[in-house]
């Protein structure tokens, strides 16, 4: 019986023992998950000083498991990164906090990795704050492509950077307001290809911007237009060059070349072009024409005294036998020419062949020889000689 007991004794204690021991157990990872609990929150909030204690305290109970609490700075390590990418800190804020992650060698290892990649995602390569300072120093001078060449080297980086990104917004604003309105200027002066060149270059910043593509499109049409003027222009220039040389059959011909190659219009002002300069042609035939015969008039009268303006005005017939104006000329002349047996005009004829000259009453000077052939005079002119000293003959007409 006694034994017995003894057994139940021996039995019970060793229960006892089992449910302390677990008990115990039960307690360190409690106490391991409450340290745990507490790492993330110190963690969270960014006290990385009193993580570290907690860390290191429950580092030492049994049970601990080092790779949970490295999630934990992988995770936060990845935050600071994101942070310093979005301008939230700047490279020294960030450099500081990675720093105070590692404050465990164990966790070191496991995240070693980790680190080094945050580490270098965090590099300064030049300071960024130092590169905003340039795109503001450039923006304020006006120098916006400048301005925003800074602005992007920093986004190739960190492209999330909100303080690079805001500033890159409000200088892309003024640029394009700029681009607009000096393209429309130099579109106005008549330089649309310089003002595509400028809208080109700020769409290269913004490819997508409705402002610019709309720019684009009107100065395309712009273009297209002052290329149909300067086409139009050249054969109004080159058959200018024709009218300038006085050739005006050629000018004829190199419309009839041109005519399937030009337009309505064009062709239009080609062909006014040409017969204005005939009406000027003719307008000097006609002149000159009438000059001539006022000379031929003028005193001694040859047989035909309108000869010479009659031949100028069959120049300008050979060229245009229809021209109106020149008919009517020519018909004219041939009317007035005058007839010896109408009675107006009187033949004289000097009959000294030694030495003779003589003076009509307009001053025109002949030689001995117009003495031998009729000379054709006015009514009322006369046309006296002198024959070596001897004295002047009158002859009257």
């Amino acid at each position: 019986m006694q034994a017995i007991k003894q057994r139940s004794l021996s039995f019970f204690s060793l229960l006892l023992a089992l449910v302390l021991l677990l008990q115990a157990a039960g307690c360190r990872k409690q106490e391991l998950k409450d340290n745990k609990t507490a790492f993330d929150e110190a963690i969270a909030a960014g006290n990385y000083p009193l993580a570290a204690d907690i860390y290191r305290e429950a580092s030492v109970r049994e049970g601990f498991e080092a790779e949970e609490f490295a999630e934990t700075l992988r995770i936060e390590s990845e935050k600071i990164v994101t942070a310093f990418r979005q301008g939230r800190i700047n490279f020294d804020k960030a450099d500081l906090a990675l720093q105070a992650l590692t404050f465990s060698d164990e966790l070191n290892e496991l995240l070693a990795a980790d680190f080094e990649a945050a580490k270098a995602a965090v590099s300064p390569g030049e300071n960024i704050e130092e590169a905003l300072q340039q795109a503001a120093l450039f923006a304020e001078a006006g120098d916006y492509e400048s301005s925003l060449q800074r602005y992007d080297a920093i986004l190739e980086d960190y492209p999330e950077h909100a303080e690079t990104r805001s500033g890159r917004s409000t200088v892309l604003g003024a640029y394009i307001d700029l681009t607009e309105k000096q393209s429309k200027d130099l579109e106005k002066e008549g330089y649309p290809r310089t003002a595509m060149l400028m809208v080109e270059r700020a769409l290269g910043y913004d490819p997508e911007n409705q402002v610019l593509l709309s720019r684009k499109k009107d100065l395309q049409q712009s273009i297209s237009d002052t290329e149909s003027i300067i086409k139009a222009q050249i054969p109004v220039y080159e058959l200018g060059l024709l009218l300038d040389e006085g050739d005006l059959k050629g000018a004829e011909a190199y419309i009839e070349k041109v005519s399937g190659e030009i337009d309505e219009k064009t062709a239009d002002k080609l062909q006014l072009m040409l017969e204005e300069e005939i009406d000027r042609y003719v307008e000097a035939l006609i002149k000159r024409a009438g000059a001539e015969a006022a000379e031929d008039i003028e005193g001694r009268w040859p047989a035909s005294p309108y000869a010479r303006a009659i031949h100028t005005l069959n120049e300008g017939l050979a060229l245009y036998p229809e021209n109106a104006a020149l008919i009517s000329e020519k018909a004219a002349y041939e009317a007035k020419t005058p007839v010896n047996v109408s009675g107006k005009i009187r033949q004289n004829r000097g009959s000294i062949t030694v030495g003779a000259t003589g003076t009509n009453a307009s001053g025109y000077t002949y030689s001995k020889g117009n003495f031998d052939t009729a000379v054709l005079s006015k009514p009322d002119m006369n046309f006296s000689y002198n024959s070596e000293g001897y004295g002047a003959t009158l002859i009257k007409g």
